[in-house]
């Protein structure tokens, strides 16, 4: 009752607080007025004025009271009209609220499409090229924002990237990872350059970052610990002082509000740089199979539940390979083992071919007895997986079988049927370069083509739609690689107008393809 009567007193305050800063504020400013669109102050050259109350909103991204609007184009006339003239800082609350309907309704092309949306840009850009912004700029989330809006404009990443190597950019905690998560996209803006020249320019920016962040990182919430961790495995940065600070973070907040997804994700990121100490692992194995150390908390129960998800118990077998390779007297806990091998085995979880493969490659570094029972069990699940394999999932299928069965007639053949059909049935829908790549792997391991004929007719079917498109040496490679091939079967099938036409157009090809070849040259 209490609690009612205060809430009632604070928002009939807060209401007349708002209304008597908008009665003075008009009579001290007759120009202004107030628009019922945007439901806030407009001045008299049409800007949006931040809420007077603005700093009684949770969401500080709301300054300008955008929380209601669903439609981008309103936004965007807006900023058109008043040309764009907030302050650098200020129109980034524009940009995240773009961000956030973007993601919400799933209209980034109806942004992107938006001819005032390509000159919002252009302005930000002219902002960066000629300094006019603020002392410090919002640089981590302009970044944030032009990475999940996908903007690959290499000229707006470069002067992002300027900013932060000049130290001109807001140095906070918030700032810096942001920036950490938005500048994972810098690699792509280097696209041709050796990998080492690529690493150096990404190594140079998030020095600067972790900078930041190993000094005023303290008790935050974690999925900033997670953002962090995330962020810099995708741009392989492993400094192992950053991460000796993330994990000392970790383990003295584990009372903080987590999922045990979140955990699995962080340690995930730890594994593949090969960082984290052995008391990390041998923790993160009872927040596995407990949970949240308040989990006994009913509202936090839901929360320690692991998904049925195939991809998951992969990263999990692959962390754990890890932590044994590198302490050798690391100790798997059994009820971790048993919580796994439980997920593993429920037929609730989904695999797909590339979470399959992995899982069955590494499980005998985690369960040592009955591996192989659970092995078979599992491969059974591959005639279950729905839609389209990638050509490299379909490669490491094959890797698998050859490395488990010595003897092909011990190998599950309906599971190689099924693997095998998948590829001849999406082979439109696979790239020139992937197919050739698959074929040749098939036609150097003939023991994994069960069916001939669909593999002789694949083989047609891509030098027929494609041949236009290769090189001369790639049409060297494959004529020395299948001309034999489709010769000899040939003569076990007789004369086939197909194979005759192919291997015909096969030589006429090449021989014009090396004849310009030679002109350029």
């Amino acid at each position: 009752m209490l609690r009612q009567s205060f809430n009632k007193i604070c928002r009939k305050t807060k209401f007349q607080r708002f209304t008597c800063y908008f009665s003075n504020y008009s009579q001290k400013n007759p120009a202004m007025k107030y628009d019922d669109e945007f439901r806030t102050t407009i001045n008299h050259e049409g800007k949006l004025l931040p809420n007077s109350d603005h700093s009684f909103i949770a969401d500080h991204d709301d300054k300008y009271g955008l929380q209601h609007i669903r439609d981008p184009a309103k936004i965007l006339t807006h900023l058109k009209s008043v040309e764009f003239k907030y302050s650098f800082n200020d129109l980034i609350y524009f940009l995240r609220h773009l961000v956030h309907i973007s993601e919400e309704h799933g209209i980034r092309s109806q942004i992107m499409n938006n001819y005032n949306f390509k000159e919002f840009l252009n302005h930000i850009k002219k902002c960066l090229i000629t300094n006019q912004h603020d002392k410090f700029p919002l640089i981590g989330s302009y970044a944030y924002c032009l990475n999940k809006l996908d903007i690959n404009d290499r000229e707006m990443w470069r002067l992002l990237e300027y900013k932060i190597l000049e130290d001109q950019y807001h140095t906070t905690f918030d700032e810096s990872v942001f920036a950490a998560q938005g500048f994972c996209k810098l690699p792509l803006m280097y696209y041709g350059q050796s990998e080492e020249t690529i690493q150096n320019k990404i190594d140079k920016v998030y020095k600067k970052l972790e900078r930041v962040i190993r000094i005023t990182i303290w008790e935050v919430n974690p999925i900033h610990y997670h953002s962090i961790a995330m962020a810099l495995a995708k741009v392989n940065r492993f400094d192992p002082e950053m991460f000796a600070k993330l994990e000392q973070h970790i383990l003295t907040n584990l009372s903080l509000n987590y999922t045990t997804k979140m955990m699995v994700d962080i340690l995930f990121c730890f594994a593949k740089g090969k960082q984290g100490s052995l008391e990390f692992y041998d923790s993160m194995q009872y927040v596995i199979f407990k949970g949240h150390m308040f989990n006994r908390n009913f509202f936090l129960q839901s929360l320690s539940e692991l998904s049925y998800d195939g991809h998951l118990v992969a990263k999990l077998l692959g962390i754990y390979k890890e932590a044994q390779d590198k302490y050798h007297e690391f100790q798997l806990h059994p009820d971790f083992q048993n919580k796994v091998h439980n997920l593993m085995v429920n037929k609730l979880t989904y695999y797909d071919l590339e979470s399959l493969v992995t899982t069955m490659t590494l499980l005998p570094t985690f369960i040592k007895d009955d591996f192989k029972n659970i092995q078979n069990n599992l491969i059974n699940r591959v005639t279950q997986i729905p839609g389209q394999f990638q050509i490299q999932d379909i490669i490491k299928f094959y890797e698998f079988i050859e490395q488990n069965y010595d003897d092909i007639k011990n190998a599950p053949i309906q599971q190689m049927h099924f693997v095998e059909d998948n590829l001849y049935k999406y082979s439109d829908s696979v790239s020139m370069d992937d197919l050739i790549i698959i074929l040749q792997y098939l036609y150097e391991r003939p023991k994994f083509i069960l069916q001939p004929d669909k593999f002789i007719n694949q083989v047609i079917k891509t030098f027929d739609q494609n041949i236009n498109l290769m090189t001369a040496a790639q049409i060297d490679m494959l004529t020395s690689l299948f001309q034999p091939f489709l010769e000899f079967q040939q003569k076990q099938i007789g004369d086939s107008l197909n194979i005759k036409n192919t291997l015909k157009k096969l030589k006429d090809i090449q021989l014009i393809k090396q004849y310009y070849q030679k002109q350029i040259e």
